[in-house]
Order: structure tokens, then C-alpha cells, then sequence
């Protein structure tokens, strides 16, 4: 049977994935309200276990939205938290990274073109505001290289995205 693993349905170890999830969210956010004194991190949390019940959710019914968006949102929580609570720099290029990772995951995951250049476009954009970043060059510089990266990632959009209209 395809809507059941080990004789459960699927839908009811999604529920069932979904209120773990909710009462450990809540669990961690009291926690961080009550013990560490934190009140930035309610955003990271929810993140993080959202990340978790559609990773869940795309697992189950192997569909590639939610494993993008699950794995994006639980990058989002981890990186965020560890932002937090370690006050890293360049929080900026993590972001950017971790997208370009969720996009990989997408690549690996469903052999999706697409997302292969969309993660190579992030870490370009990423390494260029690291080096934006140190100072190694200047605003004009960057908005140029950023506006320049945008003009070719639309390009070829628009090459992919003709040649998916001839194939149908």
C-alpha cells in the first residue's frame, strides 16, 4: 500500500510530526524566554521546527517544494540560531550560502537543473558581498557585479524556461 508505512497511514504520522513539532517549538521557546533571557530567537525556533515538519512532509510524500522549503526554513533556524547565540559575523553570506545549499539539496534530491544554477548564482552573490564586505571594493563596484549577476541569472531564466515551452 502506498499511503502507509508500517500499516499507519501517512497523513496520521504527519499530524502526528506536526504536534511533536508544536510542543517542542513551545518547549524551546519558553526555554529560551525563561532560562536564557532571550527574546530574539522565537523567529529562529519556529523556523527551525516548521524546517522540520516539511522536511518530514516532503519525505513522506516525496514532493520537492516541501523538501526546498523544509530544508530552507531549517537552515534558516540553525544558521540563525547559531547567529544569535554566537554573534557571528557576515550573517548576510550565511543566508545567501544556505540558500544556495537548499537549492544543491534540490539538485542531489530531484535532479532539478534549475536549482543548480540558482545555487551557483547564490554563492556568486555570496562571495561577492564577502568581498564587499572587507572592503576590498567599493559600493559602485558591488551594485554593479550584483545588478550584472541579476541581469544573467534572468537570461537564463528565460533560455531555461524557452526551452521547457518547446519540449511540451
Amino acid at each position: 500500500m502506498q499511503g502507509r508505512i508500517a500499516k499507519i497511514r501517512k497523513t496520521k504520522i504527519l499530524k502526528t510530526s506536526a504536534l511533536i513539532n508544536f510542543v517542542l517549538a513551545l518547549f524551546f521557546l519558553l526555554f529560551s524566554f525563561l532560562y536564557f533571557k532571550r527574546y530574539d530567537l522565537w523567529f529562529f525556533i519556529f523556523s527551525l521546527f516548521i524546517g522540520i515538519y516539511l522536511l518530514s512532509r516532503g519525505a513522506l510524500f516525496k514532493s520537492d517544494s516541501s523538501v526546498y522549503f523544509g530544508s530552507l526554513t531549517f537552515l534558516i533556524g540553525v544558521t540563525g540560531l547559531l547567529i544569535k547565540v554566537f554573534d557571528l559575523v557576515y550573517a548576510d553570506i550565511y543566508y545567501l550560502l544556505i540558500t544556495a545549499l537548499s537549492s544543491i539539496i534540490m539538485v542531489f534530491g530531484f535532479k532539478q537543473v534549475f536549482h543548480l544554477i540558482l545555487a551557483s548564482i547564490f554563492v556568486i552573490c555570496a562571495v561577492i558581498t564577502f568581498i564587499f564586505q572587507a572592503k576590498v571594493i567599493n559600493l559602485s563596484i558591488f551594485l554593479i557585479l550584483i545588478t550584472s549577476l541579476f541581469f544573467i541569472f534572468l537570461f537564463l531564466c528565460v533560455i531555461i524556461f524557452k526551452k521547457l515551452k518547446r519540449r511540451s
